[in-house]
């Protein structure tokens, strides 16, 4: 289930997916992730993000740089496009619906994109149920 989360509305909103209809992506979806998955305020978490960025000269959002956080800092298990003997996840919908009753939080990562899920429903800023999933970290509890 989508649930709505945007504690940024100063975010500056691009237009884009011409294909399938135009819909809003914001520009701080790996800080508003992050922030979730940290537990923490939009602010606290751009800055981490940000040291990180420093220290791997590299932007921010850049994939090397939150993925060097779901590789140390409390995420437990990386799993590509699908679990091991088990169903491929292609939509972010269908995955955050087999995380009912899980008080595990997940970082789902579809094409140029981020999205958090937990207990069933994934965070984000415009409903992204149907992006292709790419990429799942399971964080530790």
């Amino acid at each position: 289930m989508f649930k709505q989360f945007n504690n940024n509305p100063k975010c500056k909103i691009i237009k884009r997916g011409k294909k399938k209809g135009q819909k809003e992506i914001k520009c701080d979806c790996v800080i508003r992730c992050m922030q979730l998955a940290w537990n923490t305020d939009w602010l606290t978490a751009a800055k981490r993000l940000a040291e990180r960025s420093f220290e791997l000269c590299d932007t921010q959002t850049s994939n090397a740089v939150y993925e060097s956080f779901c590789e140390s800092a409390k995420i437990d298990a990386k799993i590509e496009d699908s679990f091991t003997g088990r169903k491929r996840y292609k939509r972010v919908k269908e995955f955050a619906e087999s995380t009912k009753g899980d008080s595990t939080g997940y970082i789902v990562s579809v094409p140029h994109h981020l999205v958090f899920v937990k207990n069933g429903e994934y965070f984000d800023a415009w409903d992204s149920g149907n992006e292709t999933v790419r990429k799942i970290w399971k964080l530790k509890k």
